[in-house]
């Protein structure tokens, strides 16, 4: 301890590190502050600014091609969908791998491309070439075509459930799920549990057979009077209009009035046929329970972002139309 004490009776003080910048900045106070809050500012304002996502952006050149044949088995599936898809997009450049999947009433076609191949370009080449494919069968759903994102997430799940009737909660469910796509930070809302309605034509066998009505003929009928279709271009002088025949059934009481005429005889389609307004089957339905509580039916809202929003602002939005619209019941 007596050297320790005897070293630093040695020490002395430079006269000359009293002129350099570093001791300058530490003598002037308030450069100090300025430079600490000017540090602060900065931090504070890249913090606000920072983008919020749920994962990473990793662009893989990765599409799939999802087409549904409704009835159809894995093995039709695999001739009459799979493998004219594949077809199709054989020809693409820098296609690396393709892996396709059959099975019931679905197939998916997985396409991997190069590294460095845009993801977007590569979506736009797969599109078109699936667009060009003529050869899959008449009831093919059109087919999906979708890259590898993963941020396609949604960024909030909750579900609504009713104390009162089921068809009180659906009708506003279809009102809060239209109130939230408008939101501009808000790019789509997928529900389960929330009936969806098609229009059902139930042909009497009975009729047809009185009447000898061929049931092909007939779906042709109906969809000739519910589809548009073009119908030319007529050049002016001036310019050019494209023109197109509006289908001629817009309400279930068109359809049911649509006109069939066989073997000289002409009646209503409601003549034949039960046409009403149905929940699609095998719908999805969403269920929440407890250790105290039974199974309640609600309906599920899975929210997504879009893609140049602030997850925070976007789940912010979201919540503040939900509550807004919800608090009337409350």
């Amino acid at each position: 301890m007596a050297e320790l004490t005897t070293y630093l009776k040695k020490l002395q003080f430079d006269p000359k590190l009293s002129k350099s910048i570093f001791a300058r900045y530490l003598q002037n106070t308030r450069l100090v502050i300025l430079i600490i809050l000017l540090v602060c500012l900065i931090g504070a304002a890249s913090f606000a600014t920072l983008p919020r996502i749920l994962n990473p952006q990793i662009k893989i050149p990765i599409v799939i091609v999802s087409t549904t044949l409704p009835g159809a088995s894995p093995k039709d599936i695999e001739s009459l969908v799979t493998i004219p898809v594949e077809d199709g997009v054989s020809g693409l450049q820098k296609v690396k791998t393709v892996t396709s999947t059959s099975q019931d009433s679905s197939s998916i076609v997985t396409l991997e491309f190069e590294s460095g191949v845009d993801p977007d370009k590569a979506k736009s080449d797969v599109q078109s070439a699936v667009d060009s494919i003529t050869t899959l069968p008449k009831d093919t759903k059109t087919p999906s075509v979708q890259k590898l994102d993963f941020e396609n997430e949604p960024v909030w799940t909750f579900s609504l459930s009713s104390q009162t009737d089921y068809l009180s909660l659906v009708r506003f469910g279809k009102t809060l799920r239209d109130g939230l796509k408008e939101l501009p930070t808000i790019d789509n809302v997928t529900t389960t549990g929330l009936d969806d309605e098609e229009i059902q034509v139930l042909i009497k066998p009975d009729k047809i057979a009185s009447y000898g009505i061929n049931p092909t003929t007939l779906s042709q009928t109906i969809q000739a009077a519910t589809g548009s279709y073009p119908a030319g271009a007529i050049d002016t002088s001036t310019s050019s209009f494209v023109l197109s025949v509006d289908p001629t059934v817009t309400t279930v009481a068109d359809l049911r009035n649509i006109r069939i005429t066989s073997n000289g005889t002409s009646f209503l389609l409601s003549d034949i046929a039960d046409v009403q307004r149905r929940t699609k089957p095998n719908a999805a339905a969403s269920y929440i329970a407890s250790k105290t509580q039974k199974p309640v039916q609600t309906i599920r809202f899975d929210v997504y972002k879009t893609s140049s929003a602030n997850i925070t602002k976007s789940i912010a939005d979201a919540k503040r139309l939900t509550d807004q619209m919800t608090g009337q019941y409350k």
